[in-house]
């Protein structure tokens, strides 16, 4: 079987019934309770789509809603940072800021958080800083500004926004958790999640199979739908080893195999081989 596939790409925008008012005005949906939407990230939808319906390749990437004032401030920073650090302005390493900034459980700030403050930022919000040479520096100033627009943020959220329902038992969250949430508040995870491969057939593919709707736009109809998570992460190794042309050759010849008698695709390997190893010196 040959046919010519249109290939076609979704984006299904993500939502975030936390953080923000629900995104649908469902008064049920509220932090913490049974009837919340939750949070979602965008999601990416790969199709290969032909006369017996199509395939599909779904990508979770983790990335959810965060505020368009908030990202419009960091896309104009440069290298992560805003430069507002003023030439009267005394320089301080990071090393010494950290004394001016009060302790947390008996301990000073660690140099390494001040540094992620500087580069990938906190809520959005980044802690000005430069280059001294070898020296990474900012200013007591800096650190004024950067607390402050934290605290801004603050007013924008209600206080009693992410109370605890006092009907649920949950598992008490640790000071690290706790702080990774704060600083990573506008996602689910940090890498992105293969989520389907799957297709949308016109005719049942096995004895028994039931639509799962009756109007499908990929079948113009009736939809036999099946998939899998598990072989997900198949066309995911071929769009991270060799980028989108391995992605769409994969799920072209998971259609002749849904739909024909190709066998199941092999994702592209990498192009290169595995650094040799050293040997240990005697």
């Amino acid at each position: 079987m040959s046919e010519q596939l249109r290939h076609d790409i979704r984006w299904t925008p993500g939502h975030d019934c936390i953080q923000f008012e629900c995104k649908w005005d469902r008064p049920a949906c509220r932090p913490g309770e049974g009837g919340s939407h939750g949070r979602h990230g965008l999601t990416i939808r790969f199709l290969a789509i032909g006369q017996h319906g199509a395939v599909q390749f779904v990508l979770y990437t983790g990335l959810c809603p965060a505020l368009a004032s908030t990202m419009c401030d960091a896309a104009k920073q440069t290298n992560g940072i805003e430069r507002r650090i003023g030439h009267d302005e005394e320089l301080i390493t990071l090393t010494a800021a950290t004394g001016h900034l009060p302790k947390v459980d008996g301990k000073k700030v660690a140099v390494c958080t001040l540094w992620r403050w500087c580069r990938r930022g906190l809520r959005g919000v980044f802690l000005e800083y430069v280059r001294v040479g070898r020296k990474i520096c900012t200013t007591r100033q800096a650190l004024l500004r950067f607390f402050t627009d934290l605290a801004e943020i603050d007013k924008r959220i209600e206080p009693d926004r992410y109370a605890k329902p006092t009907h649920l038992n949950r598992t008490p969250i640790t000071s690290r958790q706790r702080q990774k949430d704060a600083n990573e508040w506008h996602t689910i995870d940090a890498h992105p999640m293969p989520a389907d491969l799957a297709y949308h057939s016109k005719t049942p593919r096995y004895d028994g199979q039931e639509p799962v709707t009756d109007d499908c736009e990929y079948t113009e109809g009736s939809c036999y739908y099946d998939g899998s998570s598990l072989n997900a992460w198949q066309p995911y190794a071929a769009l991270v080893n060799a980028g989108i042309d391995a992605l769409w050759a994969f799920l072209d010849t998971y259609y002749e195999h849904v739909f024909g008698d190709a066998d199941f695709p092999t994702p592209a390997a990498y192009p290169k081989p595995l650094r040799a190893l050293k040997e240990k010196r005697q």
